[in-house]
């Protein structure tokens, strides 16, 4: 079974009503409607009272469109509508969409379908729908909330190239290693076997220029060219001096030496920021959406390093190349707590992620109280991380079937005809509070 909702904006009244007649009209049968005339024919023949001659129960049926399932056999496929059960993101009135069916592809049609109903046969702009469940909407419009930092504009610059770079364990941990190195640029001899062409081509590190004394040979320059062109005019204008020997560099006594700097990003990723790079193009290749995830950003003061959200699961991830302490898990799980507490967020961390290139200790790891987010490790090397995090998701996917199951589960059994003995206790409360 595949599962996947939008909402709409009630932006005139009756909208939802209407939706309901297109969908009947289209070959849908009305699940909501057959069922209580099933039940109002059992209630007459028990109790010998018509309730659909009743003008006042008539119209409260008609017109209560949520919950509400259209079943269409032929095409097997099912359309459950519903209101949300508390305030969510959207402003104002709205129901929600939700579509089943057996294949991915069935439900990406029947998605399509039910929207052209609203937009080409009711004539509704395409704005008033918005993809995804009322929770999803929430999650959405708060990973759209956050602020976007330095860091989050480098991290959309990382591709592929640079991932295959810091993915291999023994790279990322020599080039961990220069960061601390007292000098900021490095000459091939120094670079510990890996290969600068790759470093300069992925944006890693940028290749510059500089003539070194033949007679000094030194791995220090404080002269740095962006081109061979450069070096070649200076020595033949004889304007630079060894900062060694102190001879007058030229063509006959110098050479043209490259030099390795790193770029801003690849200092970045080098530090460890190439991770939640990492953790995104894992999401994305996943299918997760670009408006669903966001790296580095700011809620309030509070940095996060990494959000997504899958199904109607919020994910908030700390992502760290080193090890993790127990100061560490207080900062996150007060990051996560005040989400929880910002009201006009309207959403809250369901699951909280920590990724880390090394082992965490299971007994700094917080246990959830009550309706408390669960926390959850990916660690290891480059694939066991990723090996980790599909199973995360895919488990977020799994979930959000099984809820939507069994809300659809609890309309079939809300509405199935009554037993005689039920009829008469329905009887009674209709009596009591309808009439």
């Amino acid at each position: 079974m595949e599962v996947a909702s939008y909402i709409v904006e009630e932006t005139e009244p009756m909208i939802a009503t209407r939706f309901c007649e297109k969908l009947t009209e289209s070959g849908y049968e009305d699940f909501h409607v057959n069922a209580v005339a099933g039940t109002c024919r059992i209630l007459k023949e028990s109790l010998g009272v018509d309730l659909m001659s009743k003008k006042s129960f008539a119209k409260a049926c008609m017109q209560s469109v949520r919950p509400h399932l259209f079943i269409n056999a032929r095409e097997y496929s099912v359309v459950m509508l519903s209101e949300p059960t508390e305030k969510g993101c959207i402003k104002g009135k709205a129901f929600e969409v939700t579509c089943f069916s057996k294949s991915l592809d069935g439900v990406h049609e029947l998605l399509e379908n039910t929207k052209k109903l609203l937009t080409q046969q009711m004539g509704f702009p395409s704005t008033i729908i918005h993809d995804g469940s009322f929770d999803e909407n929430c999650n959405k419009a708060f990973i759209k909330s956050l602020s976007e930092t330095q860091r989050t504009d480098l991290m959309k610059k990382v591709g592929e190239d640079i991932l295959s770079v810091f993915t291999n364990m023994e790279t990322k941990t020599t080039l961990r290693r220069f960061v601390s190195f007292p000098m900021k640029t490095f000459v091939k001899e120094m670079l510990d076997g890996l290969n600068p062409d790759i470093l300069v081509s992925s944006g890693i590190m940028k290749e510059r220029f500089a003539p070194n004394c033949k007679k000094c040979v030194t791995f220090e320059t404080p002269y740095l060219f962006d081109s061979v062109k450069e070096v070649s005019a200076v020595l033949e204008n004889k304007a630079l001096m060894c900062a060694n020997c102190g001879n007058r560099l030229e063509s006959e006594n110098a050479i043209i030496r490259s030099f390795y700097q790193f770029t801003d990003l690849g200092l970045e990723c080098a530090k460890g920021l190439w991770l939640e790079a990492y953790v995104k193009n894992i999401l994305e290749k996943l299918g997760i959406s670009g408006d669903r995830i966001k790296l580095c950003s700011l809620h309030g003061r509070d940095e996060i390093d990494v959000v997504f959200s899958e199904g109607d699961t919020l994910f908030v991830c700390e992502c760290r190349d080193k090890a993790v302490g127990q100061n560490d898990i207080y900062v996150l799980a007060t990051k996560v707590s005040r989400i929880k507490e910002d009201e006009d967020a309207a959403a809250y961390a369901d699951k909280v992620l920590i990724v880390s290139t090394e082992p965490i200790p299971k007994d700094i790891l917080i246990t959830p109280q009550g309706e408390g987010p669960q926390y959850l490790t990916a660690t290891g090397n480059a694939e066991e991380i990723k090996g980790t995090l599909v199973k995360a998701v895919n488990k977020a996917r799994l979930e959000y079937k099984n809820k939507r199951l069994r809300e659809l589960s609890d309309i079939l059994l809300w509405f199935l005809p009554s037993k005689i003995e039920e009829a008469y206790l329905a009887r009674l409360v209709e009596e009591e509070y309808i009439f």
